[in-house]
């Protein structure tokens, strides 16, 4: 990726997290990248590819990588969910602009939601593999996803309103309880649920 390249996507990604979709225009990305619309249309071909370019070249997901191998599972968990809490508090403005344009534009919608998946899927593999080793009791899938989706389901919500929320207590003890409780659930007896017909 050449300079110019990256610095059209650098300011179109500021500009889109302050603004949103409306707010980022053209004209104003080119101006602040220092490049004629011209440019930028050659980069890129329209606004929609350029926004969501922005988006994906930051690479929403965190990164963090969960190892069910790990020697210490419980340090190692509690690893993974602050790298994940820091990445989606660090990208909290841009998320939540993302989120609130994804009705009115629903091309936005896939790659944040790919991201997100992806460490919702490490979580539910991580419990998987411990209740094969036979170091949880057995969870059926339903438990396991419901497990999952619970604890990261909590440190995304802490992530994007933490800022808004009055007298919170600190990240560090919040992060320790969703784990505590996150371990709480995956030891639990788990049945499937009755269902009426």
């Amino acid at each position: 990726m050449n300079e110019t390249h990256e610095k059209i996507l650098d300011v179109t990604l500021r500009l889109y997290a302050e603004r949103g979709y409306l707010g980022t225009t053209t004209r104003r990305v080119a101006e602040e990248a220092g490049v004629n619309e011209v440019t930028l249309f050659r980069h890129f071909g329209s606004k929609d590819a350029l926004i969501r370019s922005a988006i994906e070249a930051v690479a929403v997901r965190s990164g963090a990588v969960l190892d069910a191998d790990a020697a210490d599972v419980d340090g190692e968990l509690r690893r993974w969910v602050r790298l994940v809490f820091a990445h989606y508090y660090g990208r909290r403005n841009l998320i939540c602009q993302v989120m609130a344009d994804m009705v009115q534009y629903p091309d936005m919608a896939p790659r944040v939601c790919d991201d997100t998946n992806q460490e919702f899927n490490q979580l539910d593999a991580f419990l998987a593999l411990l209740v094969e080793r036979g170091a949880l009791p057995p969870l059926d899938e339903l438990g396991r996803k419901t497990t999952a989706g619970s604890l990261f389901g909590g440190i995304f919500t802490h992530a994007m309103w933490r800022d808004y929320i009055p007298d919170i207590p600190p990240v560090g003890p919040v992060l320790e309880g969703y784990v505590d409780a996150f371990w709480r659930a995956a030891s639990a007896p788990w049945a499937e649920p009755a269902r009426a017909d």
